[in-house]
């Protein structure tokens, strides 16, 4: 944005000022696009992998209880459980999801069936960046087709994601059971891809 441009910022004996927040996002930043470029890093050793250790963990903890599942097949978000919905509404505010925001939604999306290009259209209009949308959606959808669930209600609630709204863990333990049951149990069902396709009887 402009607020990064040079001509907008402190400059003395040739160093740039910024406040801890921004150091923070520039270093996120530099990371992201580093990874981009491709793995393994060479040249390092054991030191990087025990620095990113802890969030190694936490991924692996996610992805433990990942179990095969097949979709509802159909995406209609005024069914999506609470805790999806508000992290769509909070991309939607163009704030930047954490790893375990954007990992759990990612999950979700596609555990409901959505392809990687369905996913990057349906968050066309949020802080989630396309490219990231394709590499994790790819990787969430194995060879064989089938989708990993995003991870239960209590993991999401330990992330502080889930706030158990209207005691729904009474209900399902995880966001996609929860899903499916309200799919169920509706009495009408709106697709959002079946919106998005062109009338066929008019060519519009």
């Amino acid at each position: 944005g402009d607020s990064w441009r040079l001509v907008h910022r402190a400059l003395a004996d040739g160093a740039v000022r910024v406040t801890r927040d921004e150091l923070l996002a520039a270093l996120e930043a530099a990371v992201e696009e580093r990874v981009a470029e491709g793995l393994p890093f060479e040249d390092l050793g054991e030191s990087l992998a025990e620095a990113l250790e802890s969030r190694v963990a936490d991924l692996r903890g996610l992805l433990s209880e990942r179990t095969y599942a097949e979709p509802p097949d159909v995406v209609d978000r005024e069914l999506f459980p609470p805790c999806m919905t508000n992290l769509i509404e909070k991309a939607a505010d163009d704030t930047k999801l954490s790893s375990a925001e954007s990992f759990a939604l990612m999950a979700f999306l596609v555990g409901i069936g959505m392809t990687p290009d369905e996913v990057v259209a349906f968050c066309a209009d949020t802080s989630l960046d396309a490219e990231g949308i394709r590499y994790q959606t790819k990787f969430l959808t194995d060879d064989r087709g089938t989708q990993y669930p995003p991870p239960t209600c209590e993991t999401l609630a330990n992330y502080g994601i889930c706030h158990n709204e209207d005691d729904h863990m009474q209900v399902a333990i995880g966001p996609l059971s929860y899903y499916e049951k309200r799919v169920a149990a509706a009495d009408k069902v709106t697709d959002w891809r079946a919106e998005r396709r062109p009338d066929e009887t008019t060519g519009a």
